[in-house]
């Protein structure tokens, strides 16, 4: 295990020094000779730093979209999970409770989030 991830450790920092010296402005043959990287190598993690970059992934809809409406108008409620779950149920979600479960999670940590960030907002208007 430990082996893996410090193969993958090395693996991003390798990926991170092309693409700082990209960021300066060295070409990739430059570049080649630094890293130690063949063409092929570089034009991958060139591509790859591209494609992550320039082309963000879409939200994919899932099972849960539908009904995410519903199921905040519940939690701003104070509704318990288990019965949120019983009702989407009925409405005919047929995903996982643990789906429904986590998005309650990241509910919660957003709503807490935004309501600490909100307090120390006016706790700086009141200096």
């Amino acid at each position: 295990m430990i082996i893996h991830e410090e193969k993958v450790k090395q693996k991003m920092e390798r990926i991170n020094e092309v693409r700082e010296l990209k960021r300066i402005g060295l070409s990739n043959i430059e570049i080649s000779r630094r890293t130690g990287l063949d063409r092929k190598q570089l034009e991958d993690i060139l591509m790859k730093t591209l494609i992550r970059f320039m082309l963000p992934m879409a939200k994919r809809n899932g099972k849960l979209t539908p009904y995410i409406k519903t199921i905040d108008e519940y939690l701003e409620r104070g509704m318990m999970g288990s019965y949120i779950v019983e009702k989407i149920h009925e409405m005919g979600y047929d995903g996982s409770s643990s789906t429904v479960r986590h998005y309650m999670t990241d509910w919660k940590k957003r709503r807490k989030k935004n309501i600490t960030i909100e307090v120390e907002k006016m706790g700086q208007k009141q200096k």
